[in-house]
């Protein structure tokens, strides 16, 4: 990413943790709904900041919740929650945040209340697209990928990954949005029963369709996820199409090349896709950061705009380091300076599971 593109990092932060009743919130209009939530826009009383929040409820057009499908929430809310704490008081990284900020959650009353992302989804923009540049697939695969790579270090795989997932925070104009995380009512830790009544097929891993041939959902499946949403926003439409018999049929051999779609699509890009969505997990790359450091290699395509060069200039390899580049230049979000990112993640993730003992 050029320089002139950077946002500012306090404009796209997370919003302050409050100490919330469901009556401090004003529904104002419904966001969006699927699955088993509903999401609204709400008012905050009582603060000046945040002015407003998106509110997560279960979807229930009945009076009572069942026993079920609160827990199942405030599972979400609970697992949401630790990688907000995570990612605020043990950073994975210095700059920029990759998941939507939680403000406050209930628990007698099910709700999240989280940072209100004004900026759409990921979703939106491909609606209409074609394919994005490939320096903007670069910066947005870059905040998701940071965004995952923190909850593996928690030992989580959020099984959900997707265009509609992909939240943004606006920006003024010639600046580039942030990408953040959102949703992790899917989301598992390693031996937990995964459930997939809810996903997309769209972006789902051939093991989440047959987990008796592939093996259960995992961090792998992450990767595959990640690769699919990467694969969206080159050719503007996923991998796959139809019902889910005919998705789960093609997500068994692989998807096609993307140049097949966009023929200025480099030969590397082509096999980034094919290695990250690989029908068999152990394919795939072996962690979110290798993936990562796979697409921050990726070369835009000749275009007569560039005179048919394909390098890209020092500013935008600087911001779009590899997740967890061992030397990243200064300012780009990397591990903090000096530390080892194996080692300090480890210490954090263990210092942070620590204090919640």
């Amino acid at each position: 990413m050029p320089p002139s593109h950077r946002p500012d990092v306090s404009a796209v932060a997370s919003p302050p943790r409050r100490s919330l009743r469901y009556d401090d919130l004003s529904i104002t209009e419904q966001l969006g709904d699927g699955g088993h939530a509903t999401v609204y826009k709400a008012a905050v009383k009582g603060y000046e900041t945040p002015e407003c929040v998106a509110v997560k409820e279960p979807a229930n057009e009945a009076q009572t919740l069942p026993a079920d499908d609160a827990r199942e929430f405030l599972q979400e809310a609970e697992t949401w929650e630790q990688l907000d704490y995570r990612e605020r008081h043990k950073q994975l990284y210095a700059e920029y945040e990759h998941l939507v900020g939680i403000v406050d959650t209930g628990d007698r009353l099910p709700w999240i209340a989280m940072e209100y992302m004004d900026g759409g989804t990921l979703a939106d923009r491909l609606e209409e697209s074609t394919g994005l540049p490939i320096p903007k697939i670069r910066w947005f695969a870059t905040c998701v990928c940071r965004g995952v790579e923190l909850a593996h270090y928690e030992g989580i795989s959020h099984l959900d990954l997707k265009p509609a997932n992909v939240l943004f925070r606006s920006t003024p104009d010639g600046e580039w949005d942030v990408a953040k995380i959102a949703d992790w009512g899917t989301s598992r830790r390693p031996l937990e029963s995964a459930d997939d009544s809810g996903l997309s097929a769209a972006f789902s891993a051939p093991e989440q369709f047959d987990p008796d041939t592939f093996g259960e959902p995992d961090s792998m499946t992450d990767v595959y996820q990640i690769g699919a949403i990467i694969y969206a926003m080159a050719v503007g439409e996923p991998p796959y199409t139809g019902s889910r018999i005919e998705i789960s049929n093609a997500a068994t051999d692989g998807p096609e090349p993307p140049s097949t779609h966009r023929e200025e699509l480099p030969s590397k890009f082509d096999k980034l896709i094919a290695r990250a969505m690989a029908p068999d997990k152990q394919d795939r790359y072996r962690t979110i950061r290798d993936l990562a450091s796979a697409i921050a290699d990726v070369s835009a395509p000749r275009t007569a705009a560039n005179g048919g060069s394909t390098r890209r200039s020092a500013s935008n390899d600087s911001i779009l380091a590899p997740v967890g580049s061992e030397n990243p230049p200064a300012g780009t979000g990397g591990p903090t300076e000096g530390a080892s990112p194996d080692k300090e993640c480890h210490e954090r993730s263990k210092q942070c599971c620590d204090d919640r003992s």
